[in-house]
């Protein structure tokens, strides 16, 4: 779910009649909550930046490596 559509989803919210204004805005926090778990969430399962930058690093020795090796 992108911004947009999050915001849509939450001005919906905001707007239903059938939610009393406190609950309603109580469940709209608590919607901005999960959203937020979630998105940082997203990235736990991936490497971290610096696990990012040793693997590049690595590519990049090996490559070179590999181009040495091929001069004549």
């Amino acid at each position: 779910m992108n911004d947009r559509q999050r915001q849509c989803l939450l001005g919906r919210l905001r707007r239903s009649s059938g939610t009393a204004g406190e609950e309603g805005e109580r469940f709209v926090e608590s919607i901005h909550g999960i959203d937020r778990a979630l998105t940082a969430l997203d990235g736990v399962d991936g490497p971290d930046i610096d696990e990012q930058v040793r693997q590049q690093r690595l590519s990049n020795a090996r490559e070179l490596v590999s181009l040495i090796e091929q001069r004549p």
